[in-house]
């Protein structure tokens, strides 16, 4: 809801400049983290000394990566050949310390599984803070106004954290016990900065390359593939990492979770996903309009990669609970050398084709990535492949559908209103039925026991 709102409220220019601005405060954010929020949650025994030295260390870090954008910030607008960008990016530096204060309330919360908890502070911080950002939207603050929101959202979600959390740090920092947890936490900054590279090249190519505009149509598409990845994979991701973490002795039950895990997520993301893909062009005219017209092209290559990312990046999970983080971090080296590769083949020609080699690389890279974490945990690709049956076979139907439906609208000359609502009301009731009546053994064995049974007896 928010994306649609901003989208009628900002033009592309915009989107752009805060999307360069947000490759920037990517990359520091990992400086920042330096991989001790998963290292807390990941080990099985932790002291109180541990948790204040980190404490402090997240916090020096936050304020060093302040002071960095801020001394690079008129280096970087040069760069990008964006004046406004300075600006963005000095107001941006204050979310560094600020946010760096709750890392280790937050793990601490999940580690204990206080995830409603969690939960309830990020949806209390996003929508106070989309609040905030909307006013300042109507205002035609611009730019400011996404700014607006990134700061209120940072401050909100902190002292949320140090609310319900009951941990509190001492004045003292222990660099032994820090050590204990560098091999982890180290070579998952690594990962996390090859990471970085491969998930924000594109925006620093883009950026680079074409106009701001561009970036901003781009942008956009972007926030929409990355959709089911933050709103569901991640939650499940996040909520499924203590638990591995507690199991990492028995791979059996293991892969067994993650299987059910998979197919879970698949059901809900290849739908969605395929979905937004056969009617991307009344999507975008009817709900983010004119202006965004861009956005078509690139939907039609990022939003099957959405459903891609929904799966691959549970994988990052599995292997850091597992205390794989080495082979994680090797993963995220091939990642990056196939998605740096494709954006700047891609920067040759158009917007269309980087997004259309980006769908190619996701996809060469998903095999990798799952290979190796079947290997870490004695699963198989082929059981997968199995497992994910019922929602392809399902969200096949439903694009024939989808199919019929585009073509009745081209004789009958219907708005794209009537067909998107159409579209989606006999998509999701064609896709639902088919699964329920074909695939209730997959139901029960991957769906939650109480969802399962309130869905077969329905």
């Amino acid at each position: 809801m928010a994306l649609i709102i901003f989208s009628r409220l900002l033009d592309p220019l915009e989107y752009g400049i805060m999307a360069m601005a947000t490759v920037i405060s990517n990359f520091a954010l990992i400086i920042r983290d330096l991989g001790t929020g998963a290292a807390v949650i990941q080990r099985k025994v932790i002291s109180n000394d541990l948790l204040s030295s980190i404490f402090w260390l997240n916090i020096i870090m936050g304020l060093l990566v302040m002071v960095a954008i801020i001394i690079c910030a008129p280096l970087l607008s040069e760069f990008f050949k964006e004046s406004k960008l300075c600006n963005v990016l000095l107001l941006l530096s204050v979310t560094f310390p600020l946010a760096s204060a709750a890392i280790v309330h937050q793990a601490n919360l999940e580690r204990e599984f206080q995830f409603a908890k969690v939960c309830s502070i990020e949806i209390a911080s996003s929508l106070i803070s989309f609040l905030i950002g909307i006013v300042c939207a109507i205002k035609n603050y611009g730019v400011y106004s996404l700014v607006a929101l990134t700061i209120s959202q940072a401050m909100i979600s902190t002292l949320g954290m140090w609310f319900a959390s009951k941990w509190r740090p001492q004045f003292k920092v222990n660099w032994s016990e820090i050590q204990e947890v560098y091999s982890f936490s180290g070579n998952l900054t690594l990962f996390n900065m090859v990471n970085y590279f491969s998930r924000n090249s594109d925006g620093i190519i883009i950026g680079r390359f074409f106009s701001s505009a561009i970036l901003g149509a781009y942008s956009l598409a972007y926030r929409i593939m990355l959709f089911p990845v933050q709103s569901l994979t991640s939650v499940i991701s996040r909520s499924l990492y203590p638990v591995i973490s507690r199991m990492q002795d028995d791979v059996n039950s293991i892969n067994h979770v993650y299987m059910r895990t998979l197919a879970f997520i698949s059901t809900l993301t290849l739908p969605l996903m395929m979905g937004l893909w056969s009617i991307r062009n009344e999507f975008v005219m009817e709900i983010l309009g004119a202006k965004w017209i861009s956005v078509v092209g690139i939907l039609s290559w990022l939003a099957p990669t959405g459903y891609i990312q929904s799966l691959v990046s549970t994988t990052g999970t599995i292997l850091m609970a597992c205390g794989r983080a080495n082979i994680l971090f090797y993963l995220g080296v091939a990642a990056a050398v196939l998605q740096v590769s494709a954006f700047l083949i891609g920067a040759q020609f158009n917007i269309t084709t980087l997004s259309m080699l980006y769908f190619y690389s996701n996809l060469i890279n998903s095999f990798i990535a799952m290979y190796f974490v079947m290997k870490c945990i004695n699963g198989s690709l082929m059981i997968l492949i199995k497992k994910l049956v019922p929602s392809i076979v399902s969200t096949g139907v439903m694009l024939i559908y989808v199919k019929i439906i585009l073509k009745i609208k081209e004789i009958w000359l219907w708005s794209d209103l009537v067909t998107l609502i159409v579209s989606i009301l006999g998509g999701m009731t064609i896709y639902t039925f088919i699964y329920i009546v074909f695939f209730k053994q997959s139901i029960r064995e991957n769906f939650p026991s109480t969802l399962s049974t309130k869905i077969i007896k329905s």
